[in-house]
């Protein structure tokens, strides 16, 4: 029989509390990009849900994406459907202390239930409010990403489509007075979303940056978006980009990509941070 305590957190990121992106000067934390392995799997860290504006998606009807198989693998996740209220843009939720009982294989219409190995060897931590009890130490946090339609629309280029999953990336990185944990994340809002995975990628570096979070990025066994993270973190610290530097590359993304729809993020970033050493 299970015991112990799960808690729900609502972080809201108030407006004078949004850094000044395009004027911060804070450099980048440690980043790197695995093709394998997957986000629930990393013990320690601040563990990213994809999340559905309604925490929790379509878990109790058809959805059988990242976050509904969060929930699936994790039931205790659940409850955040009925007590979270639907989020705004400057929120995120915590999750802390829900136990994994159950390991699947596959994604969408292919999810098959597996069995977990490691059940009831988790780790705990000691909660003592209200009563003494104790949590798994499994840290979850939820952030919903904008919509959208078509795939690779240019409206997600814009200076307010950044600035919005930039703030909300961040408000559910930051933690105040608490234990900083790497984040694990991956392709944030780039599956039925319709996210860039490189623009996605590079928001979520630089809001753990501001928050003084390292950062483990799952790629899903994408070996060949691994080794382009990879590549482009190296260059970034190679070049002592900050977060402002690279806030401004991406700005500047839309109208050269007006210029040449073939431009990646990617090359274009690193284009602009080489153009700006030394600036």
């Amino acid at each position: 029989m299970p015991d112990g305590c799960v808690s729900f957190r609502r972080t809201v990121l108030s407006q004078d509390t949004i850094p000044d992106w395009e004027q911060d000067k804070t450099r980048l934390p440690l980043v790197a990009a695995t093709s394998e392995g997957a986000i629930e799997d990393a013990d320690g860290c601040l563990q990213v849900d994809f999340a559905d504006p309604y925490i929790g998606g379509l878990v109790l009807t058809i959805g059988a994406v990242q976050e509904e198989i969060r929930f699936l693998i994790c039931p205790e996740m659940v409850v955040s459907s009925l007590l979270c209220e639907r989020m705004g843009p400057l929120e995120a939720i915590h999750i802390i202390g829900a136990q994994r009982y159950s390991s699947y294989s596959g994604y969408g219409r292919t999810l098959k239930w597996l069995p977990f190995e490691g059940y009831g060897s988790e780790p705990r931590d000691e909660f003592r409010f209200p009563i003494a009890c104790s949590r798994v130490i499994c840290n979850v946090v939820a952030m919903d990403a904008t919509r959208f339609k078509p795939r690779g629309t240019p409206a997600q280029y814009t200076r307010a489509s950044i600035d919005r999953e930039l703030n909300k990336a961040y408000a559910a990185f930051v933690a105040g007075k608490r234990e900083l944990r790497p984040i694990a994340t991956g392709n944030w809002g780039c599956g039925i979303f319709g996210g860039d995975k490189e623009l996605k990628g590079l928001i979520q570096i630089i809001a753990a940056a501001k928050a003084g979070r390292p950062m483990i990025y799952y790629t899903f066994g994408d070996k060949k978006l691994e080794i382009s993270i990879n590549k482009q973190y190296e260059q970034l610290v190679r070049e002592e980009a900050t977060v402002g530097t690279i806030y401004k590359a991406l700005l500047s993304y839309s109208k050269k990509r007006e210029q040449n729809p073939r431009l990646s993020v990617f090359q274009h970033v690193a284009a602009f941070v080489n153009s700006s050493a030394g600036q």
